[in-house]
């Protein structure tokens, strides 16, 4: 919306689509890291997600471009200029931003996971004692028989 408002050249996209991409692909790296993993991402994955945010971005501009253009007049710069590079750049960090704090969102909640399971699993009994019994409602220590 940003590069509409600024009524820059649509090429300016691209590179926002691959700021975002480069961001994710990061992301992904760091993730698969974090679960031990020493594989790359899956290559093939880069051009569709490409496609899709090119094609959303798109979109957006040119639905912003069209509901200025009802209330003012438009023409998208010819060149690409140090303003287009500020927009992508400023874009990509903000994408590789928010990328970082879900990653460390998720890291946070497959620790808390773990704890819980590690605690599930951790045995019941107390030591020295044997196991109590529960037989028809009524609790009986080993003891106690």
């Amino acid at each position: 919306m940003l590069a509409a408002i600024a009524q820059r050249s649509f090429l300016v996209l691209l590179l926002l689509a691959g700021g975002m991409m480069l961001a994710s692909w990061i992301e992904r790296i760091r993730l698969l890291r974090a679960a031990g993993e020493t594989r790359l991402p899956d290559p093939g994955a880069f051009w569709p997600g490409f496609a899709a945010r090119t094609g959303l971005l798109l979109g957006i501009f040119i639905i912003t471009l069209g509901i200025l253009a009802l209330f003012r007049d438009t023409s998208l710069a010819r060149g690409f200029g140090w303003p287009d590079l500020l927009i992508a750049g400023g874009t990509t960090l903000a994408a590789y931003l928010m990328n970082l704090a879900s990653a460390r969102m998720a890291m946070g909640q497959v620790n808390i996971v773990a704890t819980q399971l590690n605690a599930s699993f951790a045995p019941g009994t107390r030591p020295g004692t044997g196991p109590d019994d529960i037989i028809e409602g009524e609790f009986s220590a080993p003891d106690e028989r």
